[in-house]
């Protein structure tokens, strides 16, 4: 659970710092829509993580500043480990599509894989864990590696379409 503590309390500073940049100006800009009564930093929070986990990667051609979208129909999947499946964009970023390795019948509930991960990564990034997952967490307990892991948070935020802290 440490590490687990390390990457909140990282998380949850540069939460405080994207708050702290961008709601003023919305507060200023729509002071009838947004107010710091009820705009909070935990409401910012539960929004950002919300949007931060229901997102998914979207490679566009016509515009690569847009990394990232939510589709509600593709976040009805669940996460099964090693299952061959793919969600993607078209080249144009018109339509998201589903391709399965294997045949489904009605019913049948479908998965994909978010990725052979340990459970750290699973539970920071979508709230759960696999039952016995094999794929250990590499630990970095050296305190010259914070700008790196930092930097690789920001990393992980921005490509989650979060944005960076700079």
């Amino acid at each position: 659970w440490g590490d687990m503590a390390v990457r909140v309390k990282s998380a949850r500073q540069y939460l405080l710092q994207e708050y702290n940049k961008h709601m003023p100006l919305i507060f200023a800009k729509f002071p009838f829509l947004f107010q710091p009564s009820t705009h909070t930093f935990s409401v910012w929070t539960w929004a950002m993580q919300t949007v931060k986990a229901r997102n998914w990667a979207v490679n566009r051609v016509a515009d690569p500043k847009i990394s990232t979208a939510m589709v509600p129909f593709v976040d009805m999947i669940n996460h099964e480990m090693g299952i061959r499946g793919t969600a993607r964009t078209n080249l144009d970023g018109t339509r998201f599509t589903i391709l399965a390795w294997r045949n489904y019948t009605k019913g049948d509930e479908v998965f994909t894989s978010y990725g052979d991960d340990c459970n750290l990564h699973y539970r920071f990034s979508y709230g759960f864990e696999v039952e016995g997952n094999k794929h250990p967490c590499v630990r970095v307990n050296d305190t010259k590696s914070w700008e790196g892991s930092k930097h690789a948070l920001e990393w992980h935020w921005s490509t989650s379409g979060i944005g960076s802290s700079s």
